[in-house]
C-alpha cells in the first residue's frame, strides 16, 4: 500500500492520477476528503493533526510525501510549522507504521542562489528563506528516522493548476506592460507537472535510494526565449523594454503593499520576480541515470497550456478562445 498525503493539492492530482493509471494501489491522504480514483481508497487526516495520521498510514508500505505550503505570504513561523513539524508528524507515523519507504517531495529551494551551474545534487545545502529551510530541516529528521528514503527536488512545476504568477505574467505581457528584467538572456529551468509526477512514481516503485535527485524539464529557456513564446501564442508583440532587477522587485512589492491596503489578497510576485530574472539551471543527469527518469514536456507544450488557461480564464469578458497554434487565436 502507497501513502499518497497532500493527495488533492496541485501536484498531489498529478501523482495520484498517474498511480492510479499505472494499477498501484494507494491510499489517498487529504484534510477534507477528495473522489476516490481507480485502485485507491481515501482517508481524511491533517498532517498537524497527530490522532489522525495512525489510520492513514495503517499497512502503508511506501509513503509518498507531498503535503507542504508554497504560500509566501504567510510567516516563516507558519511554513516551518506545514513544512517541517507537519512531516516529522507523517514520518514517525510512517515508522511506528514500520514504513519501508518514505519519498519526499523536497525542492531545488535548499541550495538557495549558489552561483556555480549547473546546480548538481552534490553542491550543498544554503538555503536562506523560511522555505528552503523547512525543507533542508525535513530531510535531515527524515535522514535521521533510520526509513529508507528518496529525496525528489523539483525545480519551479508549472501546468494546468500551477499557473499562480504565470498567469500574473501573461496578463501583463498581453498588456504591453510586461519589461524584460535585466538582460533577459538568464537561463529558466522549470519542469512540467506531467514530468515531476513521472519522478515521483518511479522513486515509489523502485528500491530507496536513500539519496537526493533534482528533477527539471528537458529543455532550459532563456528569460527572453519564453516571454516571446508567450507572446506568439497571444499574438501580441514579445516585451522589448528592459528595467533592472532591482527596480522590478521593488515594484512588485509597492503592488503587494497597495493591493494590501485596498483590502485585496496579492499574489507575492517579488519571488516570481527573482524566479525569471536569476540565472539558474539544474544537472538532472543523476536523475536520468540512476532513477531513470525522462522528463518529456517541453516549453512550447507546457507554456502553450498556461496560456490555453488563462485565456479560460479571461472567457467570461469576451468571446471564449483558445490558442491552437503559434500566434494566433480561434474561437470556439
Amino acid at each position: 500500500m502507497i501513502l499518497i498525503t497532500g493527495a488533492d493539492g496541485n501536484l498531489g492530482s498529478y501523482v495520484s492520477r498517474l498511480f492510479s493509471s499505472k494499477g498501484l494501489k494507494t491510499r489517498l491522504m487529504s484534510r477534507t476528503g477528495m473522489q476516490r480514483l481507480r485502485n485507491s481508497e481515501v482517508v481524511q487526516a491533517d498532517i498537524l493533526d497527530k490522532g489522525s495520521l495512525p489510520k492513514a498510514l495503517k499497512g502503508v508500505e511506501t509513503v509518498v510525501h507531498l503535503a507542504a505550503t508554497l504560500d509566501f505570504r504567510k510567516s516563516p513561523k507558519y511554513m516551518m510549522r506545514i513544512n517541517y513539524e507537519g512531516t516529522k508528524n507523517v514520518l514517525d507515523a510512517a515508522v511506528e507504521a514500520d514504513a519501508v519507504k518514505f519519498v519526499y517531495a523536497s525542492s531545488v529551494a535548499v541550495y538557495g542562489f549558489n552561483p556555480k551551474l549547473p546546480v548538481s545534487e552534490d553542491l550543498g545545502r544554503n538555503a536562506k528563506d523560511a522555505y528552503g529551510l523547512s525543507k533542508i530541516k525535513s530531510e535531515d529528521e527524515i535522514k535521521k528516522s533510520g526509513i529508507g528514503y528518496t529525496f525528489l527536488r523539483p525545480t519551479v512545476i508549472y501546468g494546468a493548476g500551477f499557473e499562480t504568477g504565470f498567469k500574473s505574467i501573461t496578463s501583463l505581457i498581453r498588456s504591453g506592460r510586461m519589461k524584460i528584467i535585466g538582460d533577459g538572456n538568464n537561463r529558466l529551468h522549470f519542469v512540467h507537472a506531467k514530468d515531476c509526477a513521472q519522478a515521483f512514481y518511479l522513486a515509489a516503485v523502485k528500491k530507496p535510494f536513500n539519496d537526493a535527485f533534482n528533477i527539471g524539464g528537458p529543455e532550459v529557456i532563456t528569460q527572453k526565449e519564453a516571454f516571446a513564446l508567450v507572446s506568439g501564442f497571444l499574438g501580441v508583440a514579445p516585451p522589448n523594454e528592459h528595467v533592472s532587477k532591482r527596480i522590478a522587485v521593488w515594484g512588485a512589492k509597492i503592488n503587494y503593499i497597495i493591493k494590501k491596503l485596498q483590502g485585496k489578497d496579492p499574489q507575492v510576485l517579488e519571488r516570481y520576480i527573482k524566479v525569471i530574472s536569476s540565472d539558474r539551471y539544474y544537472d538532472i543527469s543523476k536523475a536520468k541515470q540512476v532513477l531513470g527518469y525522462s522528463p518529456t514536456v517541453g516549453y512550447r507544450k507546457g507554456i502553450k497550456e498556461v496560456v490555453n488557461s488563462w485565456v479560460d480564464d479571461h472567457a467570461a469578458t469576451g468571446i471564449r478562445t483558445r490558442v491552437t497554434s503559434l500566434g494566433s487565436l480561434h474561437s470556439r
